[in-house]
């Protein structure tokens, strides 16, 4: 079975506070509100870990349910990190660093890394791989700006 991998790297300024930045990428309801739009459920495991199962996803014919647990941690001094757990038909780990920039704002050094298995031939996976690891990239990107967006309407 072919594997789809991508990563991003971006820093955003957000207009809110670290405190407030570091609860929208750990607690497990605050991250569901960015990703909501793409989730068909979300199972809470603990306080640190979240079963996310996304809406189906189809390109070329191919559909495509991901399904995955996740845990993400915070060391207390601004490092988040978060990684899949257990068998899963998608991957997501990632590493995020918040500081406070001043003036009521928060930098955020942000970095994730998705891989999907996908049922499909080597033909297709041909075919599919620039698209399906393209639009993993624009993910992670637009969940940034949805995140951002959602704090600095809040503040």
């Amino acid at each position: 079975m072919p594997t789809f991998a991508s990563s991003d790297k971006r820093t955003v300024t957000i207009h809110a506070t670290p405190e407030r930045v570091v609860e929208a990428l750990t607690v497990p309801a605050r991250i569901e509100e960015s990703l909501a739009d793409q989730l068909e459920s979300a199972v809470v495991v603990d306080e640190h870990t979240v079963r996310w199962i996304r809406k189906p996803v189809e390109e070329k014919g191919v559909r495509f349910h991901g399904d995955y647990t996740v845990r993400y941690s915070y060391d207390g001094r601004g490092t988040i990190t978060w990684e899949t757990i257990g068998a899963a038909n998608m991957r997501s780990r990632g590493e995020a660093r918040v500081a406070d920039a001043g003036g009521g704002d928060t930098r955020l050094e942000y970095s994730e890394s998705i891989e999907c298995d996908m049922e499909v031939n080597r033909f297709l996976a041909a075919v599919l791989r620039p698209i399906v690891e393209h639009k993993i990239k624009a993910g992670v990107g637009q969940y940034l700006a949805k995140v951002k967006a959602k704090l600095e309407r809040a503040a």
